[in-house]
């Protein structure tokens, strides 16, 4: 019987998460359901032990009360894991405790320090290594990130008035991005979309695939292109009426690209969402929204691996020009709660191949807009990161991006891109060049 515990635990601890829930009712729509935000958390956190205990059959996986006490008394270490492991998954994990939170009535704020706990547990009592300060850190600014876009974008989707394939494709983008939902749905019935967002913003999502290439230093004329897939999609309106953007992520923009490079493949995500702002309006017809922004951003190849969360200031603006241009321009400045970088000589020194500290962050881009659906971008990203965990004391990691569009229909765009990655480390070590070319077609949905 003794090997069968682990499964019996799962599934006891999931059956009490399914307890009825009173309170998915219209008339009790903004109440707040703790036993079940702490069921729901908890049967995430079992549902991945037991993954990881029964399929992958994982050494960390092998806990016992002993490994608890050991970990309790052991306190918090910098972890090793693989940089996909502790920036894209771990943060995925953190999202599943803060929409347990979320859709058992708890506001934005109210299910931050539910994703905090979710993530000390699974720390302490979910693995016999030692406790990870950077997965912590991670899971909880990385989890709320995406567990809200994933909230909002889940009961978009969820509420369109689709059928067959189109309804289909819905709810597996939906089961993707918030599966608490899902299950919520499945035992609850739609009852429970009574405490999703009551109204759906304007949502602009673009679809774009290609050719690109990478080329270290100059030697453009030695490397092969590979295809690419992306998506860019941008919530709610940072310009539209006054009274709109009252809660926490009302508007947020996300950037995902796949790379399918046999020798540089890789992917990343960059996002940044409005925590609070206010908008404003330069000169005779200028538009601007100015606040308080959250960061998730993150890039893994061969050649780079990077990650940042941060919160901090900035600012969106658009100027109608002539005719039917339009300028536009944003700058954020931000400081990095934890980031990591890529670095050849960390493994020696802490057994992964990147380093980790706090830092800050600088994006900014310039977009001209013409007639004919014509454009033109120029953005500039840099970050700044203090290593506590690895090599070199100071690290840096910039990317510029010259990018150009023209219509094909009014739904479609052929674009051409070129990108410069640079990476700076204050011993040189790490100090490296690339050089990217991209071209593809853009479908807006």
């Amino acid at each position: 019987m003794k090997k069968n515990r682990p499964g019996w635990a799962i599934l006891t601890f999931l059956l009490a998460s399914l307890l009825p829930s009173p309170g998915f009712s219209r008339e009790n729509a903004s109440g707040q359901d703790y036993v079940q935000t702490f069921l729901q958390g908890g049967a995430s956190n079992f549902l991945i032990w037991g993954f990881d205990y029964v399929v992958l059959q994982a050494g960390y996986a092998q806990i016992s009360p002993k490994t608890w006490r050991d970990n309790l008394r052991e306190g918090f270490q910098w972890d090793n894991s693989e940089f996909h492991t502790n920036q894209i998954l771990h943060p995925y994990q953190g999202s599943s405790y803060y929409n347990a939170a979320r859709v058992n009535g708890f506001s934005f704020w109210g299910s931050v320090p539910f994703t905090v706990f979710g993530s000390l547990v699974w720390e302490f009592f979910g693995e016999r290594e030692n406790a990870s300060l950077n997965d912590v850190i991670t899971t909880g600014f990385g989890g709320v990130a995406m567990g809200e876009m994933g909230h909002r974008l889940s009961a978009a989707l969820v509420r369109g008035r689709s059928d067959g394939a189109g309804r289909v494709a819905r709810e597996a983008v939906a089961l993707l991005v918030n599966p608490v939902l899902t299950f919520n749905r499945l035992i609850y019935g739609d009852r429970v979309l009574y405490r999703l967002p009551g109204r759906t913003p304007p949502v602009d999502l673009e679809f774009h695939s290609g050719i690109n290439g990478t080329w270290e230093r100059r030697a453009f004329t030695i490397a092969f292109p590979h295809p690419f897939i992306g998506i860019g999609l941008r919530y709610g309106d940072p310009f539209g009426a006054a009274g709109d953007l009252r809660a926490p992520y009302d508007y947020f923009r996300l950037r995902v690209g796949l790379y399918g490079d046999v020798d540089n493949p890789g992917s990343d995500v960059f996002a940044h969402g409005l925590l609070w702002g206010r908008r404003l309006y330069p000169g005779r017809e200028g538009r601007a929204l100015a606040g308080v922004f959250q960061h998730f951003d993150y890039m893994d190849n061969y050649k780079f691996k990077f990650a940042a969360n941060g919160v901090g200031g900035g600012i969106e603006t658009s100027f109608p020009l002539d005719g039917e241009r339009e300028l536009g321009f944003l700058l954020h400045l931000f400081g990095v709660a934890l980031g990591g970088v890529d670095s050849r000589y960390s493994r020696g020194l802490t057994g992964r191949d990147y380093s980790l500290g706090p830092g800050a962050g600088m994006k900014s881009e310039l977009r001209c807009s013409f007639p004919a659906g014509r454009s033109l971008a120029l953005a500039y990203s840099y970050y700044w990161f203090f290593t506590l965990s690895g090599s070199d004391r100071e690290n840096g990691a910039g990317f510029l991006s010259g990018q150009g569009e023209a219509a094909v229909t009014d739904t479609t765009r052929l674009g051409l891109e070129f990108r410069l990655y640079h990476r700076w480390s204050d011993a040189g070590f790490d100090d490296a060049l690339s050089f990217g070319l991209r071209t593809y077609l853009s479908f807006s949905l």
